[in-house]
């Protein structure tokens, strides 16, 4: 269920329900994953500038955890999937977003933090080599705070980006893995011929920090690393 309320500028909501996922095959018990979830969030526009505030609680009955080839996970134990139990989860995100406009040129910038609380409701490890959780600790996979800031140029056909990401410590899955705090920093050049063609240049971090981290919807996952990309994209 949800209520909102919209203002000319300003906007409120307020939700509660209960989310159910399925047991993948390589769940052994077979047991689905619940949770009951609650969030209270509110977005304000003005502008060029918008802003974003949202806090949740996700209280899981049973949380899912997915042992993939991308995941810090044994090779043997790919594709299975481990029931964490009963994990309550707290978190806040907030977005900020600015365009300055000065004639022919555009200076888009922005921030986004996210904090996540995530404590198991037990102690136990999901397989001999890990991971373990420990009650009321973090999940050792998720970091706590996450933050993002971005600059851009536009100019005619031309736009460039600049993104740097940071977040903090995790724990190792796996031994042959050092996990730590992490900064990335990634660009992104572009030029439009037209509509339907473009030239593009990307680069992902840049800093080569050697943290073999990354987070996505399901957790922490192994880093490409640096990457440089060229192309052109041409659409019909």
């Amino acid at each position: 269920d949800k209520l909102s309320w919209r203002g000319e500028t300003l906007s409120l909501f307020v939700s509660a329900g209960r989310a159910w996922a399925a047991a993948s095959p390589g769940n052994q018990g077979q047991r689905s994953q619940q949770a009951w979830q609650y969030e209270l969030g509110g977005r304000f526009e003005s502008g060029n500038f918008k802003s974003a505030l949202s806090l949740y609680q996700r209280d899981f009955d049973n949380l899912h955890f997915d042992c993939t080839a991308s995941s810090f996970c044994d090779p043997g134990l790919r594709l299975n999937q481990y029931n964490l139990g009963e994990v309550d989860v707290k978190g806040a995100e907030l977005a900020l977003d600015y365009r300055l406009d000065s004639g022919s040129v555009n200076w888009p910038m922005g921030l986004k933090y996210h904090y996540t609380q995530a404590k198991a409701q037990h102690s136990g490890c999901l397989m001999l080599s890990g991971p373990c959780l420990m009650v009321d600790e973090q999940l050792p996979w998720l970091p706590e705070h996450a933050l993002s800031l971005h600059a851009g140029l536009e100019w005619g056909g031309f736009k460039a980006r600049a993104q740097g990401i940071y977040r903090s410590e995790v724990a190792s899955l796996t031994p042959q893995v050092t996990a730590k705090d992490s900064m990335q920093l990634d660009l992104l050049l572009s030029y439009d011929f037209n509509s339907k063609h473009q030239l593009y240049f990307r680069a992902e971090d840049l800093l080569d920090d050697a943290s073999p981290l990354r987070e996505d919807d399901t957790g922490l996952l192994a880093s490409v690393g640096r990457r440089l990309q060229l192309g052109y994209r041409m659409k019909f």
